[in-house]
């Protein structure tokens, strides 16, 4: 049975390994995909949903993108 949420269709997410919301099963028949936000600045996103089974995962993921440099508000937004 396929879950009834909003997948993340977001493919450069450091988080989607570990993404219920991307690593969950499609439906074949309708499946709704949403454009979640991965925010470099904060190093998370707020509709994360940690899949069953990937909690030890994430947190070595979490623990490596904290251990990068924060990102300038140049690197952020080229325009400023």
């Amino acid at each position: 049975m396929c879950p009834d949420i909003s997948k993340c269709e977001k493919e450069d997410c450091p988080l989607k390994e570990c993404c219920y919301r991307y690593t969950s099963k499609s439906s074949p028949f309708w499946q709704s995909y949403a454009h979640f936000t991965y925010s470099d600045k904060t190093k998370s996103c707020e509709d994360f949903w940690c899949a069953e089974g990937k909690e030890a995962d994430y947190e070595k993921i979490k623990k490596s993108l904290i251990a990068e440099p924060p990102l300038e508000e140049s690197d952020i937004n080229p325009m400023s």
